[in-house]
């Protein structure tokens, strides 16, 4: 699959084979815009086609020289998604600025807009399952891991519990909190439980790390 071939190649290697997939991507959201906004206008739609062409000539260079591909795939968060949202704007702008000096057919504002969501979100998407799924492959690949329940239900413990899972050092049970109000709700599909459980599932659990 696509996530043990990442996992396996050269660093180089898959700078090119995601920016493969940026490329597919970028086309992909064009095409979708382009065809959202005109799709009972067949003939327009191809006059339009010149972006599929100039998208990945000036996106490709935009993304390497901005540090798109720098970033390490499985510690992807939400300020990568910003600074993509901030090339993306970027590109748009080149792209009217081509399409302005040559002549060339113009979307409308609301495609424009349109073009620049679909590429951000679709490209942000992608960028989180193939980090969700780079942490999970280590998950299965990995040895026996400690067992551990996270002393602690609030900003301190989902941050334990981040680090935990970037790390991929642990395999967090439970979280424990002696807050009633919190028991039986779940903090990223890990439950909180009160102090009891220790004591029930002792057990199952190899460590209790403070997060207080």
């Amino acid at each position: 699959s696509l996530i043990i071939l990442l996992s396996k190649i050269s660093s180089s290697e898959r700078k090119l084979l995601l920016i493969f997939f940026d490329i597919l991507m970028l086309i992909t959201a064009i095409k979708l815009s382009i065809w959202f906004n005109n799709s009972q206008n067949q003939s327009e739609i191809f006059s339009y086609y010149w972006l599929i062409l100039f998208s990945p000539i000036l996106g490709v260079p935009l993304y390497v020289l901005t540090g798109q591909y720098k970033g390490i795939t499985r510690y992807t968060g939400s300020r990568s998604i910003y600074f993509l949202a901030i090339r993306n704007f970027a590109l748009i702008i080149l792209l009217m600025f081509t399409g302005y000096i040559a002549d060339f057919p113009m979307l409308n504002n609301k495609t424009w807009i349109l073009t620049f969501l679909l590429s951000t979100g679709i490209i942000g998407t992608f960028k989180f399952l193939l980090r969700d799924s780079l942490l999970n492959l280590n998950l299965l690949a990995s040895s026996v891991k400690s067992k551990v329940a996270i002393y602690g239900a609030g900003q301190a413990g989902a941050q334990l519990l981040s680090s935990l899972r970037i790390e991929d050092t642990h395999n967090v049970i439970t979280f424990i909190d002696d807050a009633k109000h919190l028991w039986s709700r779940n903090i990223n599909g890990i439950p909180i439980n009160p102090r009891k459980f220790l004591k029930n599932k002792s057990s199952e659990i190899d460590q209790v790390l403070l997060a207080i």
